[in-house]
């Protein structure tokens, strides 16, 4: 686990066992959200997801809750 602190606000990172970023809490200014991503076997992120102090989805600043990506074979995005 990582903690940030900034003047902004805070962060925490959570890692799963390749040192991959699974989740990655905020507190900034009295609100609270987080994004959690998940990875291929290849260790790509494939899904980015928002979620807001209650747990459920909620957008990011560009307007998107969730985020799924495919990769090529040579591990090029192709799609998302």
């Amino acid at each position: 686990m990582t903690f940030w602190r900034n003047p902004c606000g805070n962060a925490i990172a959570k890692y799963n066992k390749r040192g991959n970023v699974i989740e990655i809490a905020f507190l900034i200014h009295d609100s609270y959200f987080k994004v959690t991503m998940k990875y291929d076997e290849r260790g790509k992120v494939i899904e980015m997801a928002s979620f807001g102090i209650d747990g459920k989805p909620c957008l990011n600043l560009d307007g998107i809750a969730k985020v799924t990506m495919k990769y090529d074979k040579r591990g090029k995005i192709f799609k998302i």
